[in-house]
């Protein structure tokens, strides 16, 4: 651009608006590298050794690119129904909830013995040593023994009543607790799952705004070269598509967020 400046083929703004979009793209480019320095520190607050030391995340280590797994149509997922039974079924919270209710049901049933009546059988031989069963017989059922039988019913049943109520209760409002839980996971793996969709077409949509934005650019680059267009406007059509590449980019980044979302919102994310 200077050459053609200093050879009088272009204006002189031209060269100042060349150097305006280059000092953009270097501005850009310091923040983008800035930003890529902060999320390798706080990856690193989750990376250990196996030393059990933190592990720093070298600079040198950069995203993968034009993998399958960065790949958002090569990504595999699970249907929405089969989520739903798992998490239904298996989400760590809802197993939780059912550790609770076996322990109150035991609880429970303690609380109904209260008010169940104590019978008790009473059988001493009147025999002297240890070996009294090893000449076990007849006449042991007859002679030198002495048996008993005790019932006992509580007088006052309001404590026991009371108690046995409470378990009830209890075990009562853990299973609504556990059903408006149950519900709650259920609409929050919906919410994901339809977040994630709605992020995939907007991927496609704007995948396919960046080709129309980059043929668009290509004309205006071949009409700059023979003269009929002006750096500006082709600066202009440049900055779409770079923006637009970065929309790209950025709603990939939230659809394998959302991806990872609907598991963890399932309980199935490991």
């Amino acid at each position: 651009m200077r050459i053609t400046v200093e050879q009088g083929d272009r204006p002189g703004i031209d060269s100042t608006e060349a150097l305006t979009q280059l000092l953009t793209f270097q501005a850009a480019q310091a923040n983008a590298y800035n930003e890529f320095l902060k999320a390798g520190f706080e990856l690193s607050n989750y990376l250990w050794t196996q030393d059990m030391q933190p592990a720093v995340l070298p600079a040198s280590v950069v995203p993968a690119v034009n993998t399958d797994e960065t790949d958002p149509y090569k990504m595999q997922f699970k249907p929405l129904n089969e989520l739903l039974d798992v998490a239904g079924t298996n989400h760590p919270k809802l197993q939780t909830f059912q550790f609770k209710l076996d322990a109150l049901e035991i609880e429970r049933q303690l609380k109904l013995q209260s008010l169940l009546p104590a019978v008790n059988l009473k059988y001493n031989i009147l025999s002297k040593g240890y070996q009294v069963w090893d000449s076990f017989d007849a006449a042991t059922l007859q002679n030198n023994y002495k048996f008993g039988l005790e019932v006992g019913i509580p007088l006052f049943l309001r404590q026991g009543r009371g108690d046995y109520r409470s378990a009830k209760l209890k075990i009562q409002a853990t299973e609504v607790d556990r059903s408006a839980t149950q519900l709650g996971i259920a609409n929050k793996v919906k919410q994901y799952y339809n977040e994630m969709l709605n992020l995939l077409q907007q991927l496609r949509l704007q995948e396919q705004a960046l080709q129309a934005y980059q043929k668009v650019f290509e004309v205006e680059l071949m009409k700059f070269e023979l003269g009929e267009s002006t750096l500006f406007l082709l600066n202009s059509r440049e900055n779409k598509v770079l923006e637009s590449r970065q929309k790209v980019a950025e709603l990939k980044a939230k659809y394998f967020k959302s991806l990872y979302a609907v598991e963890w919102a399932a309980g199935i994310l490991r």
